[in-house]
């Protein structure tokens, strides 16, 4: 049995030794899983790009992660590769009508929308599709303002929601 300071040594050592001009990532599939289920116990779906890696996927699905949260038809490639069978959440605010094409054939069922005309780009959705409005909560000091891709203001959340459920 390794303690962790004989592993730290160890792969101090061999990232000394390799000395790459690229990033390397080191994670432990132990640590990985159980860091799941403190994340699970806060969280309903991981947004893969906090960490892409098919491998990290692999390891979050088989601790029962199957929820993913996708910001590029990239990460909906990755996921399908590494998770086939992931139930896939797009709730990018900015999206062309190509890339909306793109979530539905990867068989994305959930987007968010933060105007009507965010809405009718969604066109025809498969049924029983969840469609979230996302709300924009003004903060006091927020460092960037994000403007009207963070969510309708309150006045337009109501009727947005009414568009949303009768797409069905």
């Amino acid at each position: 049995m390794y303690s962790s300071r004989s592993i730290a040594r160890s792969l101090h050592a061999h990232l000394w030794q390799r000395r790459s001009d690229r990033p390397v990532q080191c994670f432990s599939p132990r640590v990985l899983q159980e860091n799941y289920w403190c994340f699970l116990s806060g969280f309903v779906s991981y947004a893969v790009k906090a960490n892409p890696y098919s491998l990290v996927l692999e390891y979050r699905a088989a601790a029962g992660l199957t929820t993913l949260n996708l910001a590029s038809p990239v990460e909906m490639q990755v996921v399908r590769v590494a998770v086939p069978h992931a139930v896939l959440h797009y709730h990018n605010p900015v999206r062309s009508l190509v890339e909306i094409d793109v979530t539905k054939r990867f068989g994305v069922r959930s987007w968010s929308v933060d105007s009507q005309a965010d809405l009718d780009k969604l066109g025809t959705v498969p049924l029983g599709a969840e469609i979230a409005v996302r709300l924009h909560v003004p903060v006091a000091g927020e460092p960037y303002n994000f403007g009207t891709t963070s969510g309708a203001i309150p006045a337009q959340v109501a009727t947005l929601w009414r568009s949303a459920n009768s797409m069905d």
